[in-house]
């Protein structure tokens, strides 16, 4: 799972893996919520432009 949580933090901020190694585990699972509510909001604003 932290594998998962690590790549996914990696991925969605453009941080290279060497860079991202010693960030703690509470930091990335925050900032992963936190890019998981904005999208969930850039989409809800592009389906409203949509109608």
């Amino acid at each position: 799972m932290a594998d998962i949580m690590f790549y996914s933090y990696c991925k969605a901020f453009s941080i290279n893996p060497v860079d991202a190694r010693n960030t703690p585990i509470s930091l990335m699972k925050k900032m992963l919520e936190i890019q998981s509510v904005v999208t969930e909001i850039e989409q809800d604003q592009l389906d409203q432009l949509k109608k």
